[in-house]
């Protein structure tokens, strides 16, 4: 009895190093601000007596519909501010045709009595922190305004402007950037009056912008991009705001026709159509006709603006009553000012918070907030006493239930996990932080930070999961333009091998964020996943699919290095299917042999002996060849 020989398996490498299977789906865990919105500048120190000015003044607390105001002006300026806010919501609410406006995190209001109690907590703009009456930022865990509410103030227009950017990037994302910039512009002169509203104000510096500079051509303005130099370049940023206001400014007030047709574009233009296509089929015109239209209209001896009711608008009401802020409130409130939207300083924060505790040892945000600032500096334990502290004085925050849980889960996220930590600290932690999340949400079932940590904490585990996948969704639905979420969820969708669901989310939603480094590394990371199924498909005797996908992942990434690596992986597994395929053959000859059929066992043996093969077969392949001819 001739024995047959056996198969060799084949194996491909493994992913290159950073890249293990188990981790290309994990999640970034969001740390520090998600935009800042004015420049951030170094400020200059600040005596102690003006640092803590603010603090020793009687602050109120007013809570409308959809914002929560923080205030040392008189409740009259407080109920003002908040009005107003909840006014200009519902415009925008009017202008999205009477939907809901989309507001993921809360909106906090800070209203300085003046600038001298202000200043420690501004965000200074170009150094220059004496000369800003307000400013909106957006962090993670909440938008902070702060203004001064001195009669002399007036900060609404760059309040405005930004408060825009957020209604755009939660209820329009994926519009082109002139719209963007346009919409914020027309709004920002927005201004509540009795019982009407005004939008649309001329903006003389544009005009004056535009008469005294070149134009750019509706074509180019329509391609500005974040990337563009007309969008960075301080020099040319001014004719591109200025233009992006007047396009705005005419399509919405200048002609009604105009207007619908650019809802239709705006639709289009999200929905992934290409920016020229949807022009002309939005607008049914050329790019020259509609710069003369605009032209025409600027040369106008003054340009209209909206006027709106306010009863058509049905603004929620600012109630009537406010609280008085007790002092260690208001320590605490006015730390987490600093902590969150003045990061650079943490330590009049930290200040704040322990000054706060000494009045009252039992208050859980100011254990919180020195929690969040030992985070900041990676100091993860220490942070998670103050955490663990602070939830047992308020167990109902669920910012302090997400809070506690990132920390928890930050240690291990961007790690290439060990068997060992899988089944020890790591797996508990990371159990341990979904919980938290899961709690967060328990009490908040819309914040939108706890859905994303949920989704980390479920891309640690090394496999896969349907529930890591519909935390990722409810992410996306909160939060449409974060462009991390959308990745990390077209990785999961690819992990768990829905491949053309994974591209489908790069291709429409990824891309129309216009990151495009964003979408080439996202469709790398698809391709790292697709790998991991090609692997899964060769320990499976599944040669001939697992080939194909290894083919089709070559030729797509956009990686040279890891392509030539691919393509030796490639003529590897090819070579070793090659070989099992010879040996199949060699087999087949031998069976031949023992079953008595010499004829056809030489046969093969010499049509096999035609072929390369390696020198242990070949040796094989001779000597089985040699007996049968003896035979024969």
């Amino acid at each position: 009895m001739i024995p047959t020989s056996s198969h060799l398996r084949p194996r491909l490498p493994a992913p290159p190093v950073g890249l293990a299977a188990r981790q290309w789906g994990a999640l970034a865990l969001v740390a520090g601000l998600a935009a800042l919105l004015l420049a951030l500048a170094a400020m200059p120190a600040l005596a102690a007596d003006s640092a803590t000015k603010a603090s020793r003044q009687s602050w109120l607390r007013l809570d409308s519909p959809h914002f929560t105001l923080f205030s040392a002006t008189d409740a009259g300026t407080a109920r003002r501010v908040g009005q107003d806010l909840e006014t200009l919501r519902a415009a925008l609410s009017f202008w999205l045709d009477g939907e809901e406006v989309h507001s993921p995190v809360p909106t906090t209001i800070y209203v300085f009595a003046d600038d001298r109690s202000f200043l420690p907590y501004k965000q200074g703009v170009r150094g220059e922190a004496q000369g800003v009456a307000g400013y909106f930022i957006s962090h993670p865990l909440g938008n902070y305004v702060a203004l001064d509410g001195s009669p002399r103030a007036d900060p609404s227009r760059i309040l405005y402007h930004e408060y825009l950017h957020y209604f755009i990037a939660n209820n329009l994302p994926g519009v082109p950037l002139w719209f963007n910039e346009g919409l914020a512009e027309f709004y920002s002169t927005f201004e509540a009056r009795g019982d009407r509203v005004e939008l649309g104000r001329p903006l003389e510096h544009h005009l004056r912008w535009m008469q005294r500079h070149p134009n750019l051509s509706l074509a180019d303005l329509f391609a500005v991009g974040v990337e563009s130099d007309e969008y960075n370049e301080s020099s040319r940023r001014g004719g591109f705001y200025a233009q992006s206001w007047a396009l705005v400014h005419y399509l919405m007030v200048g002609d009604g026709e105009r207007s619908e047709q650019l809802i239709r574009f705006l639709e289009q233009v999200v929905a992934g159509v290409e920016v020229d296509d949807a022009f002309h089929q939005a607008f049914d015109t050329d790019y020259r006709t509609l710069e003369r239209e605009l032209e025409a209209y600027l040369a106008q001896p003054s340009l209209p603006g909206l006027q709106l009711s306010v009863a058509g608008l049905k603004a929620a009401t600012v109630p009537g009553t406010v609280t008085d802020l007790p002092r260690a409130e208001t320590l605490y409130r006015l730390g987490d000012l600093l902590a969150y939207a003045a990061p650079r300083r943490a330590e009049a924060a930290r200040s704040h918070f322990l000054e706060a505790l000494e009045l009252d040892p039992r208050h859980g945000g100011a254990w919180a907030g020195l929690g969040y600032l030992e985070d900041q500096t990676e100091s993860w334990d220490d942070a998670r006493g103050y955490y663990e502290r602070a939830l047992e004085l308020a167990f109902g925050d669920f910012r302090i239930h997400y809070l506690y849980g990132r920390n928890l889960l930050a240690p291990w996220v961007g790690r290439r996990l060990t068997a060992a930590e899988l089944e020890g600290r790591a797996e508990r932690e990371i159990a341990a932080a979904r919980g938290a999340f899961q709690r967060s949400l328990g009490l908040n079932p819309d914040f939108p930070e706890a859905w994303v940590g949920l989704g980390a904490a479920y891309a640690l585990e090394p496999e896969a999961s349907e529930r890591g996948l519909e935390a990722l969704k409810q992410a996306r639905r909160l939060l449409p333009s974060r462009g991390d979420v959308v990745f990390n969820l077209a990785v999961t969708y690819a992990r768990l091998g829905r491949r053309e669901e994974a591209r489908a989310v790069i291709e429409r939603d990824l891309a129309r964020l216009g990151d495009e480094q964003m979408v080439e590394a996202a469709t790398e990371a698809v391709l790292r996943a697709d790998l991991e199924h090609a692997s899964e498909l060769l320990e499976a005797g599944r040669v001939e699919p697992a080939l194909a996908l290894l083919e089709e992942i070559s030729e797509l990434t956009s990686d040279p290095v890891w392509r030539l690596d691919l393509l030796r992986q490639l003529e590897q597994v090819r070579s070793v299917e090659r070989h099992n395929r010879q040996v199949d053959r060699f087999n087949a000859a031998v069976q031949a042999a023992n079953s008595g059929r010499s004829r056809d066992a030489q046969a093969l043996v010499e049509d096999l002996l035609e072929e390369d093969l390696d020198p242990q077969l070949e040796r094989s392949a001779r000597s089985l060849l040699d007996q049968l001819r003896a035979k024969n």
